[in-house]
C-alpha cells in the first residue's frame, strides 16, 4: 500500500472505532453485540456487532471496503492470549467498561513489549499497526477484559504468535 492509502485506512479505522464506541455507550453491550454469533477463537470469545449497527458504517464505504473488515467485540476471561503480531493487518482496539455496558476490566494489555494494567475507567485504546507486539490478560477469577476491535481485511489469517 502507498503511504496515502495507509493513512486513509488508519483514519477510517479510528473513525469507525469512535462511532462504534458511541453506539456501545448509547445502547449498551447487549443491544450492540450479536450474541447469537459468539464463538471461541484462540483464547477469546468473539462476536460481531449486530447488522443494524454495521449498516450505520455505510458513510465510510465510499472510502474503504468495509465489507472485508472485521468489526467485532472480544472477551478475554481467566487466561492470557499469546503475544502475537499481524504482519500486514491494522486494528484499533478499545478496552470496554461499565460505560459500554460490561463489567469494569481487571487485567492487562501487552503492547510494544510493555504490560499496561487495565482497570476501571482506564480508557485504554491501542493502535495496532503491522508488526506490533500485543496480547491480553485477565487473571483467573477477575472481571474479563472486553474490547472493541476494528480490524483491516485478513487479520485472522495474519495472526503470528511470538
Amino acid at each position: 500500500m502507498l503511504n496515502e492509502e495507509l493513512i486513509e485506512l488508519s483514519t477510517v479505522l479510528n473513525e469507525i472505532s469512535v462511532f462504534a464506541l458511541g453506539e456501545l455507550r448509547r445502547k449498551g453491550f447487549i443491544e450492540v453485540a450479536d450474541l447469537s454469533l459468539k464463538h471461541k477463537y484462540k483464547n477469546f470469545e468473539r462476536m460481531p456487532l449486530k447488522k443494524d449497527v454495521i449498516k450505520k458504517f455505510n458513510p465510510w464505504a465510499s472510502r474503504i471496503d468495509i465489507s472485508s473488515m472485521a468489526i467485532e467485540l472480544f472477551i478475554v476471561k481467566d487466561e492470557a492470549t499469546e503475544i502475537h503480531i499481524h504482519k500486514n493487518a491494522y486494528a484499533v482496539i478499545t478496552i470496554l467498561g461499565e460505560w459500554e455496558g460490561v463489567e469494569e476490566p481487571n487485567g492487562a494489555v501487552f503492547y510494544f513489549g510493555s504490560k499496561t494494567p487495565c482497570l476501571a475507567k482506564s480508557m485504554v485504546t491501542l493502535q495496532v499497526i503491522p508488526n506490533t507486539l500485543h496480547g491480553f490478560h485477565s487473571p483467573e477469577g477477575a472481571n474479563p477484559l472486553t474490547f472493541l476491535s476494528i480490524q483491516s481485511k485478513g487479520i485472522e489469517q495474519d495472526y503470528h504468535p511470538i
